[in-house]
């Protein structure tokens, strides 16, 4: 069986496990045997960990901040070359460009501080791949309780044939 899964997981001699459903819900589904997600599987016996992250609002912010001022430089020097052939002293310009900033600044930053961001993410030997990303903490935490029970009943199922 491959890293990304893709293989049935039953190993030779040993007791085949029904791929049962254990959970189902905004394009992720886990089962007995794999998770998949946004069009990749992953078996569980090649998953270490999963994680859950939230990410507050502010945080979002703080990180959107740098790439809007970035971007404002940029969009204030294109257009103030662009105003000054239509307005000579170039105030003007500067100021609708100035409430425009604000504006879209504004709206924004009411888009980021109005939601939250919970990510489930599935910890490989060899990556990191995000599984879930939404609003939803309840979804996220309900994801990665199931699937800490599915590999926690995977690995004592290897544990018990190992011991035989």
């Amino acid at each position: 069986m491959s890293p990304r899964g893709d293989g049935d997981g039953a190993s030779k001699g040993a007791t085949a496990v029904v791929d049962a459903v254990l959970f189902e819900s905004d394009g992720v589904r886990v089962t007995t045997r794999r998770v998949v997600a946004h069009g990749r599987s992953w078996g569980l016996e090649y998953v270490r960990a999963v994680t859950v992250s939230f990410q507050s609002p502010a945080e979002r912010l703080l990180r959107m901040q740098a790439v809007l001022v970035g971007a404002l430089l940029l969009i204030y020097g294109l257009a103030h070359g662009l105003l000054a052939a239509f307005v000579r002293d170039g105030g003007l310009g500067g100021v609708a460009l100035g409430v425009a900033a604000v504006i879209s600044y504004a709206a924004l930053a009411r888009r980021l501080l109005r939601s939250e961001c919970t990510c489930v993410w599935l910890h490989t030997r060899y990556s990191s791949q995000l599984v879930y990303r939404g609003r939803s903490r309840s979804t996220a935490r309900a994801l990665a309780r199931v699937m800490r029970r599915a590999l926690s009943h995977r690995r004592t199922a290897e544990a018990r044939e190992d011991a035989a």
